[in-house]
């Protein structure tokens, strides 16, 4: 089973050499910064759950509700979902091209490779400091496309939760279940 670790230790290469290139003046953003970038989205996988958003439960609810009703009218059985499920690849079945809802990394990717450059120059970049970084921050929220407008892309402050509370003005239903 992979683990957080064990992720990390696979990508830590990765990581590394992006940072040490990205120190150098004449850094240029190739494949392997791709790769780079991509990599933090893998972490999704060991989320035990999403957070959401009180207009992302009404959304959901209503768009759950059509889909329900469209499969079942054509004699088939529906996907059952609920909020608490509903995972990325789900999505689609009940908002196709993810037109209302969207999943929304908190922990921006910005924010996380600026936190490992910082790990780098402080010579503490290593499997468990960036094991601690992404339990301690990393977080999915599942908002509305309306309610993401009002979030800055890429950096959410010192603590994303209170960003998106207060800047963001959303009411994130489930930070206590």
């Amino acid at each position: 089973m992979t683990t957080i670790e064990s992720y990390t230790e696979i990508i830590l290469p990765l990581i590394k050499h992006c940072c040490e290139e990205s120190q150098k003046k004449d850094f240029q953003r190739d494949h392997l910064w791709y790769l780079y970038r991509q990599a933090f989205y893998g972490y999704g996988m060991f989320i035990d759950k999403n957070l959401f958003s009180e207009n992302a439960r009404i959304k959901f609810n209503e768009l759950y509700a059509e889909y329900f009703s469209k499969i079942t009218s054509q004699n088939k059985i529906p996907k059952l979902l609920t909020i608490e499920s509903l995972k990325w690849t789900d999505q689609p079945l009940i908002d196709k091209n993810r037109k209302v809802l969207l999943f929304e990394h908190m922990y921006t990717g910005t924010m996380f490779r600026e936190d490992l450059n910082q790990l780098f120059n402080e010579e503490k970049l290593s499997v468990v400091e960036i094991s601690k970084l992404i339990r301690s921050k990393y977080n999915i929220c599942l908002i509305t496309q309306d309610e993401n407008k009002n979030l800055h892309k890429t950096h959410r402050g010192a603590n994303p939760l209170e960003y998106y509370q207060k800047v963001g003005k959303i009411t994130i239903v489930n930070l206590n279940k």
